[in-house]
């Protein structure tokens, strides 16, 4: 169980480095639409994923051996 929670917590981290990424990205190049989703929607996508990940990481510790 304890290696599922860490495995999720740096998966959502990692897919909400991209989310944020994308959207930082579509920003500077002038597309402000992907999808019919604003640019800073998915931005604040990306910041919801990664704070789930934070709790995750800090709410369920690997136990150390």
């Amino acid at each position: 169980m304890e290696n599922l929670i860490e495995k999720l917590g740096y998966f959502t981290g990692i897919i909400g480095f991209l989310l944020c990424a994308l959207a930082g990205g579509m920003r500077v190049t002038g597309m402000f639409y992907l999808l019919n989703f604003e640019a800073i929607t998915l931005l604040q996508a990306g910041i919801a994923l990664m704070v789930f990940a934070c709790m995750l990481r800090l709410y369920f510790p690997a136990s150390a051996n």
